[in-house]
Parts: structure tokens; C-alpha cells; sequence
């Protein structure tokens, strides 16, 4: 009983800590302002970026540069840099982007968040699914006959759902309209069609 008692407390305290913090990321990402200039000098790196991941070759582990998780996008461009320096590459990427205004690769991460959560936004117009059905798939989940490697990559693609909802959620009026006229570039650039 005191087993169950502190493994729930923990549990408990994980998701309290996980809330906290992605409160705390979203109310400093909801304050920062979107702009023409950011948007434009983000996209202008779209292209220098994927011919730089190409040219790396097999020194970057091409599923961890973008593979979801459970961090939303956030998560998502943090494990991307990682991996750049896990491969030893972080002085190379950085140099590439100076050539195009960033200061770090932690500002274009930065940049790259901000800029594709409002634009997660714009494409869901307003309709942010229910969390609360996501986290019933979550408590479902857990007592599912899946194997424990399927339950644990359901377990991580709907959480990485709740995160990116929460930073979907912060994302501001204000940077929705600026982004809204770059909607169709930004799809070009990423490879949609519609």
C-alpha cells in the first residue's frame, strides 16, 4: 500500500511539475510578439535548413530531427537541436544560421516554435480539440492488452497532442493575423498541398 501510495504521489507530482512548466512556456511564448520581420527571416531559413540536414548525410539520425514526442513543438525542435549536437554539428548549424540573422540555434528553435504553433493555430481555426477526451485515451490506454511498446509510443503521441494543444492555446489574436498572410508560403515551403 505505502508502494502504491508513493508511486501515485510521484505520478502526482510529475504531471504537477509537467503542468507548471508548460504554463510557464506558454505564458512566455503567449507574450512574445510574432512579426512580419520574424516570419519572413524564419522562412527564409526553411530551404538553407533542409540543404543543410541533407548535406550531413548519415551523421545526424534523420527520425530524432523531427519525430514527435511528448513535449509538443516545443519538445519537438529541442530534441532536433540535441541531436545536431549530440552529432558534433552544433558549430556547423549555428554558422548557418548567422548567415540568416539568428544570434544562436537556440533563437531559431525559439523563432521555429513561436512561428509553427501559430500557424498550427491559423490551420485549426479556432476548433482546439477536447483535452479532455485526449486524456481519457490516456487512462484508457493504460489498462489496454497492447504491448508495452505500442501502449508507450500511444502514451507519448497523445501527450505530445496535450502539450502542442496547450501551446496552440496561448498562441495570441494578434500573432494569428500576423501570420495569416505567410499561410500559404510557409505550406509551400513545408511541402503541403492543398
Amino acid at each position: 500500500m505505502t508502494e502504491l501510495r508513493t508511486t501515485l504521489t510521484r505520478r502526482l507530482m510529475t504531471h504537477i511539475v509537467g503542468t507548471v512548466l508548460l504554463f510557464v512556456l506558454a505564458s512566455t511564448s503567449a507574450h512574445a510578439e510574432l512579426t512580419s520581420a520574424k516570419i519572413e527571416r524564419w522562412m527564409v531559413t526553411l530551404e538553407p535548413v533542409k540543404d543543410w540536414i541533407h548535406e550531413q548525410g548519415t551523421g545526424l539520425d534523420q527520425k530524432k530531427l523531427l519525430s514527435a514526442g511528448s513535449g509538443g513543438m516545443a519538445g519537438m525542435f529541442e530534441r532536433a537541436l540535441s541531436e545536431v549536437e549530440r552529432a558534433g554539428k552544433l558549430e556547423s548549424f549555428s554558422a548557418m544560421l548567422k548567415q540568416h540573422g539568428y544570434h544562436s540555434p537556440q533563437s531559431w528553435v525559439e523563432e521555429s516554435t513561436e512561428v509553427m504553433r501559430t500557424f498550427v493555430a491559423v490551420n485549426m481555426g479556432g476548433k482546439i480539440p477536447d483535452a479532455a477526451a485526449i486524456e481519457a485515451q490516456l487512462e484508457t490506454l493504460q489498462s489496454s492488452a497492447l504491448a508495452e511498446s505500442q501502449r508507450a509510443m500511444m502514451e507519448t503521441m497523445l501527450k505530445g497532442t496535450l502539450a502542442m494543444l496547450d501551446e496552440v492555446k496561448s498562441v495570441s489574436k494578434e500573432d494569428i493575423e500576423t501570420l495569416r498572410p505567410y499561410i500559404k508560403g510557409i505550406e509551400q515551403r513545408l511541402g503541403h498541398r492543398h
